[in-house]
This record gives structure tokens, sequence and C-alpha cells, in this order.
């Protein structure tokens, strides 16, 4: 049990947190950059922002320790489930009520496996999330009742594609383009966008926060890489 009473400052910071997470951070305007970053996609971005409330309401609710409500490692999976699912269907009721369900699902996985895995010294990383994930795509068939619509592509890029094309249009002009292409891609798809201005824009986040987190992921990217081509 805790004791005190919910610092409403502290919540809202570990919403921009959260996002943070994500990428293995804990600063703030990190956190600020990347939640603006969803909102390419403006119902993604609301789904997002949704499943991290809902989640921090339900830790208040069941009196979870607001040390990990605080500083985001109980909320990032929820808020990874709110991208994935708003980035799918458009804002209905039972959508809604789907996200907020799936949101809660996805921080009570998480304390479980907090809970075991820490005992054996491992992270649960973003397990929570891929359990629902699975979840949610088998079991939605068998529910009839929750009528959800595919929505229609929405986002920036269809809005500014000038911003858009421009970056790809100058990565272009480089001699390893296709390999930087992914590269951009591959940090952009972990917050279900898929294009180089968010993963330009992340890995100089990256870079500005931790030089040693930035060489990491070129060595990472280029090891896995180097792999697929090998196989």
């Amino acid at each position: 049990m805790r004791a005190g009473s919910p610092n409403i400052r502290s919540y809202i910071r570990g919403i921009p947190i959260s996002y943070a997470q994500v990428y293995f951070n804990n600063k703030v305007w990190p956190g600020v950059v990347l939640l603006l970053l969803t909102f390419f996609d403006f119902g993604m971005g609301i789904s997002g922002l949704v499943a991290i409330i809902v989640c921090q309401l339900c830790g208040e609710f069941f009196n979870i320790e607001r040390e990990y409500m605080y500083d985001g490692s109980y909320t990032y999976n929820s808020l990874l489930v709110g991208l994935a699912l708003g980035s799918i269907y458009k804002f209905t009721l039972p959508f809604f009520f789907l996200l907020a369900v799936c949101s809660m699902l996805a921080l009570f996985i998480t304390i479980w496996l907090a809970g075991r895995l820490s005992q054996k010294g491992l992270p649960f990383l973003t397990m929570p999330f891929l359990l629902v994930s699975w979840i949610t795509t088998l079991g939605l068939s068998n529910f009839g009742g929750l009528k959800l619509v595919t929505k229609e592509s929405f986002s920036l890029q269809q809005w500014l594609p000038g911003s858009f094309t421009s970056v790809n249009n100058f990565i272009g002009q480089f001699a390893l383009r296709d390999m930087v292409h992914l590269y951009l891609r591959s940090f952009s798809a972990v917050i279900f966008q898929y294009n180089d201005l968010a993963g330009l824009i992340v890995a100089a986040v990256i870079f500005l926060r931790s030089r040693m987190a930035f060489m990491l992921s070129i060595y990472g990217f280029f090891d896995r890489a180097s792999f697929l081509l090998l196989f």
C-alpha cells in the first residue's frame, strides 16, 4: 500500500516520460518531441495519450506504486498498445472501450511480468505490449458486438507531402541511401511511423540525449541488417 496524495504534476510529467521510455530514456524533453511525432497521425496521437491517462487513472484506483507510474516504467507498454490501435481503427464508442480495456490489461501484465522477471534480474521490455496485441488480434474476430471500423490514412504526410519528400530526396543523395532509409524508418516504426522525417527526428533526439546510445543504435542496426543480408 502507498501513503500520500496523488501528485498531479508528477503524473503530467509522466506522460512525456512514457514516450521517452520507449527509446530507453527517462527525460521530459525527448518525450515531448516523441509525443508530437505521434501526432503525424492525429488519431494515433490521441489514442496514445488516452491510453496513458487510462493507465494512470487505473494505477491510482488500484493503488499501484506511484514511482513507476511517474517515471513511465508501467505506462509505456500501454502507450504502445494505444498507438497500435489508433493506427488501425477509427474513433468510435467500441474503439474507446477496447482502448481502455487493452490499456489496463497491458498495465496489469506489465506489473505481473515486472514482479516475476525482476526476481531473476531480467527486464520485461515490450513483452506486455506484444502479449496484449496478440490477444487483441486473435480475439477480436470472436466478438461481433465490437464493430470496429478500419480507418483511412489520416496523417501529416497527406497534408504536407513536401516536407517528407524533401527529406527522402536529401537522403537519396548518399551512397548508402537504401541503408539510411531503412535505418531511419526502423527508428520511426517503433512509434508506428514509416517515414524518413520521423526517423530523422528520433535519431536526432537520441544523438542529443546520448552519443553512446546513438552509436550503439547504428551498430545494432548494421549488425542485424548484415545478418539478414547474409541469410
